[in-house]
């Protein structure tokens, strides 16, 4: 729509704006169309991370998705979550799904790092459960995924409500 070609405008007359590149990213993922979305991917990713935003990701995967499952560009968002990751720390937000992307763009071994990853980020967060089974999903052969059931991947939590819940990644699994 009318937004995305304001910001991809905005962008180009003021290309070192961040935040218009991330509008211009937001918006074009929301309402544009391919090739709309891998320009404004391409314009963000030309910027250093400036925090761990896991929407930011979550919205690059899409672009990626949306063009056909563009390798390059799940590979270049990938690598520049690496650094957000590393200069800011982790955020489990989309934790999952970004890993289902990256499997289904082809790159494996960033799939499971991922998930791996934010199996033990915050053992509390939902998405460490997920991640811990999707990795689950992954072992085949049933003494290898007892082992990593009892490796401590998992909790029991009781959370405000007094309910129950099976949640994330623990070191402290009762036997």
């Amino acid at each position: 729509g009318e937004q995305v070609r304001v910001y991809q405008q905005f962008c180009q007359r003021f290309p070192t704006d961040t935040l218009a590149a991330w509008y211009w990213l937001e918006t074009a993922v929301d309402y544009g169309k391919p090739e709309e979305m891998k320009a404004a991917a391409e314009h963000y990713l030309k910027f250093p991370p400036e925090s761990s935003v896991a929407d930011a990701w979550r919205r690059l995967m899409i672009v990626a998705e949306k063009n056909n499952n563009d390798q390059t560009i799940a590979r270049n968002s990938w690598n520049w979550m690496q650094q957000a990751q590393q200069k800011f720390g982790p955020d489990p937000t989309y934790a999952a799904g970004i890993g289902d992307q990256l499997l289904k763009f082809g790159l494996e071994a960033e799939a499971v790092q991922h998930w791996t990853t934010y199996m033990a980020a915050n053992r509390n967060h939902y998405e460490s459960r997920d991640c811990a089974t999707r990795l689950l999903a992954r072992i085949k052969e049933p003494p290898q995924r007892i082992a990593f059931i009892q490796s401590g991947w998992h909790r029991d939590i009781v959370d405000q409500f007094g309910v129950t819940e099976f949640v994330g990644y623990s070191s402290d699994v009762a036997e």
